[in-house]
């Protein structure tokens, strides 16, 4: 299943808002457990680390972005 397909269902059977970093982040710690990723290798959430830790933000039109910065400079960002 496609994360856009998720995104879709919950949206029509939840109050979860799926444009939330709440929701954002319960998904991806769900399949973070399922591998058992490192939490060093997660994203932040609405604030960078910067150091190419990638992070999610939100904008003012709730659009989500994937992004990567590295030394103050976006170096990847994803929509």
């Amino acid at each position: 299943m496609r994360i856009r397909d998720i995104f879709n269902r919950r949206k029509s059977n939840s109050a979860d808002n799926p444009k939330s970093y709440d929701f954002i982040k319960s998904l991806i710690d769900g399949y973070a457990e399922k591998i058992d990723a490192p939490e060093s290798l997660l994203p932040t959430y609405g604030y960078s680390q910067d150091f190419a830790r990638p992070y999610i933000k939100i904008d003012k039109r709730k659009i989500i972005h994937y992004l990567v910065k590295e030394r103050g400079k976006i170096i990847d960002n994803k929509t």
